[in-house]
Parts: C-alpha cells; structure tokens; sequence
C-alpha cells in the first residue's frame, strides 16, 4: 500500500511538471511582449525640421583659395561730400591678388539646435600707381592702398533653430577688423571693428525646399546697411538646383554626379576698410590733407559675375575653380562707414578673374 501511494504521488509530481514546463513560455512570452511595450517611442513626441537639402553643395569646414584679378584702370574724382577745387586723376591696378582662409566648426549639433563658429582672414594685395597732387596740396589716396594689403579678419557665428517639423529661425553674427593694417600695428585697429547680423524665420517644404526672409545689418554693399535677405535652396531633379541668399548671393547648380558639380552666378563682396598711414601713421598727414579728421575709411563693393566648378579628390578633401568678371558697386573714400555720400569717389573697369582653393567638407 505504501508503496503504491508513493508510486500515485510521483505521478502527480510530474505532471506538476510537465504543467509548468508547458504553460512556461507562454508566460514569458506575454512578459516580454509587455515589457517592450513600455519602451515603444511615443505617438505624439515631437520632430523637429532639419537643415539639410538633398543635392544641395556641401558644407565647407576649411576652405584655402587664392584670388587673382587683372590690370584694372579707375579714376578718381570728387564726391559729393568734397569741399573745395578738385582735379580727376587717373591710375591702374596692375593686379589685385591675395589669399584667402576660411573655417567653419561645429560647436553644438542635434536636433534642436545647431551652432556654428567660423574664422575667416581674406586679403587683397593692390599694385596701383604712384601717387600725384590734387587741388592745391591734397594728394589721391591710392598709393596707401599700394603699401600694405587690404585685410579682413572675421570671427563669426551661424545659428540654426527649429521651432517644429516645418519652421526653422536662422541667425548670423559677425565681427570684422577691416583695413590695411599691418599685424605688428593691429592692437590699434579693433575700435574699428564691423558688426553684421542677420536673422530669418523659413520654411521647410520639403527634402529638396527651403525658404527664409529676414532682416540683415552688413556692409556687403560697401558701407553700412541694413537691407530684407531672402534665402531660398532648390533642388529640382538630380542634375539642377538652385542656391539663393539675396542680395548676397545666387547661382544656379548643375550637378555632374554626387563628386562633382557646376555652379554659375554672382555674388556681392564688400566691406568699409579703416585706412593708416605707412607704419600705422595719420592718413591726414600721409594724404597732405589739412583737415582734423583721420578717420578714413575705403569703402568697397564689387559683384563678382562667375562660374565655379566643385570636383571631389577624396570623400572629404574637394577642389574649387572659379572664374568671371569683377564688376565694381562702390569703391569711395569718406570718413563715415554708413554716410551715403562720398569724399572720394573711384570709376573702374571690370577686370576678369581667377580663384582656385582646397575645401575640407563636411561629409
């Protein structure tokens, strides 16, 4: 008896077993589903627009090019602010050439904000003629232009926004040393730093749309301005495009592959440049001007009417060619970066010219 109940117990035992071996993973199955559950991404998180434009020309981390222009006349006659007898002169730019050196770095990158730093020096060497008189002792400003370059050193910020999965705000500030200071007489110059700022509220249609206006304060135009901007960046098919920042800049893109791409457009270069004597001395004194105001300032704008071609060398590493014409906007001499009128004003030709670089892009 005692036997066929320990017999009757081990058979309840295994079946208790078989049971839970059974039932087991359907219970782990339901746990798991359960737990992955909570993990799954909200219905309702919100997206938030990005700033990239399938086709668009990528973004450049450093860009080292140089910049040549050819023999160029310009006269230069009284403006409207001149006081006093006035004999037009004529002179030549033998050549305008320089280097230019530009960065852009990422300081904060993800979905809801993005902020670039940037570091630009640009400089523009002038071979012009020597110097001659001008009604009574005064003498033409070019040969100050012919002693040291012309030089921007510009430190900067670019600020991408997004308020939601269409809408995006866009902010730029920059300060600039302008002049044709030499660097051992820099400390001098930095009161005479250039602000510019821009800010856009934009739209984001679609992968291959973008579209912002705002309101900018530069000196593009050669003094100080405060004009509407317009960005707009197109992709159309995967041959054309078309990249805008009005007035700055605007060119139609024609694209040969993924590495490499023809860019055809203009765009509008200025800055209002401190001018110094020779060795950081008074322009006054260097120009025979009897006047109490040394603050001279050289006030440049040129439209630069180009075709450019981007070719890749590595996945990072590009080349850049550009070529056109120089067409100057403004080129006067006065002592006020914002003043509308002018002391001295300059008539040039249009020079064609030359720019070729090594960009390091973004991938």
């Amino acid at each position: 008896m005692i036997v066929k109940a320990l017999n009757t117990l081990n058979q309840l035992r295994m079946k208790k077993y078989l049971f839970l071996l059974i039932i087991f993973p359907y219970v782990a199955i339901a746990q798991d589903d359960f737990d992955m559950s909570a993990f799954e991404e909200a219905s309702d998180a919100k997206v938030y627009v990005n700033n990239k434009v399938l086709g668009l020309s990528p973004t450049k981390l450093i860009n080292i090019s140089y910049d040549f222009a050819t023999q160029n006349d310009w006269t230069t006659s009284a403006g409207e602010a001149f006081i006093g007898n006035y004999n037009s002169v004529e002179n030549t730019f033998a050549r305008n050439h320089g280097l230019r050196i530009e960065t852009n770095y990422p300081i904060i990158s993800n979905n809801r904000l993005i902020v670039n730093a940037y570091l630009n020096y640009w400089e523009s060497r002038l071979n012009v003629g020597g110097s001659q008189p001008l009604g009574g002792n005064f003498r033409e400003p070019a040969p100050l232009l012919d002693q040291n370059e012309l030089r921007t050193t510009a430190l900067g910020a670019f600020v991408f926004k997004p308020l939601n999965d269409k809408n995006f705000l866009l902010f730029q500030i920059e300060g600039a040393l302008n002049g044709n200071y030499n660097f051992g007489s820099i400390d001098s110059e930095f009161d005479k730093t250039k602000f510019s700022a821009a800010a856009l509220y934009g739209w984001k249609t679609d992968d291959y749309t973008n579209f912002a206006v705002g309101l900018s304060r530069t000196y593009r135009g050669g003094r100080l301005l405060y004009i509407p901007a317009v960005l707009y960046n197109k992709t159309f098919n995967e041959k054309w495009g078309l990249e805008m920042l009005l007035p700055a800049r605007a060119a139609v893109r024609r694209n040969f592959s993924t590495k490499s791409f023809l860019m055809l457009g203009y765009e509008l270069e200025g800055q209002s440049y401190h001018l110094q004597g020779e060795n950081g001395g008074n322009v006054s004194n260097a120009l025979d001007f009897n006047g109490t105001n040394d603050a001279w300032e050289l006030r440049k704008s040129e439209i630069r009417a180009r075709i450019s071609w981007d070719k890749s060398i590595t996945d990072f590493i590009w080349f850049n060619v550009q070529a056109g014409a120089l067409i100057t906007y403004r080129m006067d001499f006065d002592f006020n970066a914002s003043a509308s009128d002018a002391w001295l004003t300059n008539d040039l030709g249009i020079p064609f010219y030359l720019r070729f670089g090594i960009q390091l892009v973004s991938p």
